[in-house]
């Protein structure tokens, strides 16, 4: 009875057992009829076909060990493979290579990271993955996988690299945390890393993953690409600086370059004919227009070459003025001034040209008179301002000398007495 016993058990195991599940190591005992008794009983076995290494591996309480050396069985090997589909009964009580659930088996291509597990172990869900981090069951056992590169993490703070959620900065496929930060490889959110700025009038710093910068004093000095200025409110300034605000520097009233304070060229005193302006952010002396009204030393002019002229202006040269061929006046073109007749002379005076007698008595038409009043008078002078021909015995004379009256009886001819 104990013989149909033992041989009905397989039988039933293997016909009741669960789809896709297959029976492994439970083949009933055969037969050993070289140890058969002959009163027709069976001789004690150790086990169901045990081996003679079988037994060897038996301890002391009847339960089986692993062929290596005792430690855990390792399903990778075979060895090990065999033994524990033989010898481990299921948590599903059949052989299942997958993991049992309840007592279903859920086999290798049937399990997911919620039902997972090999050999006949009680299915159990795979841990939660960390950050940058996907889980999926893989023959039994759960294995972790990296997830791309790029990918948003840890609530959109981060960006996946290199399976690790990177909340500072990418730089040559490397994560720079906030405290190997500086201010050429900053940022945040795994973000690539970026340069705060580099302008020569700022200093730049990186705090908690971010750029952060303030100016530098008003006045330092800087230059960008090749072009020197001083620092105005963070900017370097080419121009000139007034009150913290730069200008151009090319305006009369807001003359300057390099950065230096502005200066007001207007109010620079020049000499006449002459106006400072800026030129290429310097006050300079530049001449006024020709012809501009003028004055100097209290006298009226007209500007040329950059001075006042007082007197007459022939061509592009300034004459006093004085003289009879150029004679003129505050700037006026010079005149020549006309001949003088007999007994005048011609002068130019106060930059006007005029005629001027010449004095009483001098010799006139070739010393054939002598002049009176700018007259050139050949007969006699009476009283000594009046000419008088000289033909009469009350006035009579010549040469412009003074008349003389002749004695009774006695007539004039040609300016002399002469008796009857």
């Amino acid at each position: 009875m104990r013989r149909r016993l033992h041989l009905l058990l397989p039988l039933t195991l293997l016909l009741f057992s669960p789809p896709g599940c297959v029976r492994l190591g439970l083949d009933p005992p055969k037969r050993d009829v070289g140890t058969q008794k002959q009163d027709g009983t069976a001789k004690k076995m150790d086990g169901p076909s045990a081996s003679k290494k079988d037994r060897g591996n038996k301890k002391k309480d009847g339960a089986v060990k692993p062929p290596d050396k005792g430690k855990p069985a390792d399903l990778t090997k075979i060895a090990d493979k065999k033994w524990h589909d033989k010898w481990v009964p299921p948590a599903c009580g059949v052989a299942c290579a997958g993991c049992c659930q309840g007592t279903k088996c859920v086999g290798l291509g049937q399990q997911s990271v919620s039902n997972c597990g090999v050999g006949g172990s009680v299915c159990a869900p795979c841990p939660a993955p960390k950050a940058c981090k996907t889980m999926s069951c893989t023959g039994g056992v759960c294995i972790s996988f990296a997830v791309a590169d790029g990918a948003s993490c840890l609530a959109a703070t981060g960006k996946c690299l290199n399976g690790s959620c990177c909340t500072g900065c990418q730089k040559n496929g490397k994560c720079l945390s906030g405290t190997s930060q500086t201010a050429t490889l900053c940022g945040g959110g795994g973000t690539k890393c970026a340069a705060c700025s580099t302008h020569p009038c700022v200093i730049s710093s990186c705090v908690n993953q971010a750029c952060h910068s303030a100016n530098k004093s008003n006045g330092t000095a800087c230059a960008i690409a090749g072009s020197v200025g001083q620092c105005t409110a963070g900017s370097c300034c080419f121009g000139c600086r007034k009150a913290n605000v730069c200008h151009s520097g090319g305006a009369n009233t807001l003359c300057g370059k390099e950065g230096v304070q502005c200066a007001d060229c207007s109010t620079k005193t020049a000499p006449a004919c002459n106006a400072y302006s800026c030129k290429k952010g310097k006050c300079v002396l530049t001449q006024l227009a020709a012809g501009t009204s003028c004055s100097s030393g209290g006298a009226s002019g007209r500007c040329l070459n950059g001075k006042c002229c007082t007197g007459c202006i022939n061509g592009s040269v300034c004459y006093a003025g004085t003289a009879l061929g150029r004679c003129g006046k505050a700037g006026a073109v010079c005149a020549t001034c006309p001949k003088a007749g007999i007994c005048k002379v011609a002068t130019c005076t106060a930059g006007k040209c005029g005629l001027t007698n010449l004095a009483n008595g001098t010799a006139c038409q070739s010393g054939l008179g002598a002049c009176l009043g700018g007259s050139c008078c050949t007969g006699c002078v009476s009283g000594g301002s009046t000419c008088q021909a000289g033909n009469t015995v009350a006035y009579c004379g010549e040469l412009g000398k003074a008349c003389v009256t002749c004695k009774g009886g006695w007539i004039c001819v040609s300016g002399a007495c002469m008796q009857l």
